[in-house]
């Protein structure tokens, strides 16, 4: 698929990747790629993949939870930090206050760059046309929490909240043509 789509930079998470494997076994070789692993149990894990075309470095923070940071340098000599995140959704509270203690941490080095994060929060609570969290969903202590920081920051409805044409998880076989990734997931 990155062939296909040919991205500068890809945020990933719940890679399922630990030790034993390989950055290269993964990914192609033009690009460099920063993996914060899930160091307790299977599954898990974000990471973090440029394009080698860009120059990009690691930022280094004591996060606590599935999250990292890169910053990239834009043409017009500014940064651009980028990060990945991941909350499990049976994690508490807490897991979303550290993501918070960080991103505060690269709000505070950040210059006024500009500054991405994705990933999956598992806030399913959240009707982001009101931006209210919507009972009886689970998780409104978190839900309201993200919201309150969103706003905090002058933060929009997150760019994730946009709509896909074929909503819900896609899958491809290898052998797929980049014509039928484009235009949406087979229908089965």
């Amino acid at each position: 698929m990155i062939s296909c789509f040919d991205p500068d930079i890809i945020i990933g998470t719940e890679s399922h990747l630990d030790d034993s494997v390989f950055t290269a076994e993964i990914f192609p070789a033009n690009f460099s790629v920063w993996r914060k692993d899930r160091s307790t149990g299977p599954k898990g894990g974000v990471f973090i993949a440029v394009s080698t075309k860009l120059d990009a470095e690691e930022v280094q923070l004591e996060t606590g939870c599935e999250t990292n940071w890169i910053t990239v340098k834009l043409k017009n000599q500014r940064k651009a930090y980028i990060g990945s995140f991941y909350r499990p959704p049976s994690d508490n509270i807490n897991t979303l206050q550290t993501w918070i203690t960080s991103t505060n941490e690269v709000l505070r080095i950040s210059n006024d760059s500009l500054i991405i994060s994705g990933g999956d929060f598992n806030l399913p609570g959240i009707d982001w046309k009101s931006e209210k969290f919507v009972p009886p969903a689970p998780n409104k202590n978190q839900c309201e929490l993200f919201l309150e920081f969103l706003k905090e920051y002058g933060t929009d409805v997150p760019t994730a909240y946009v709509r896909q044409k074929h909503p819900g998880p896609h899958y491809y076989k290898q052998t797929e043509s980049c014509e039928k990734m484009h235009n949406g997931p087979r229908n089965q």
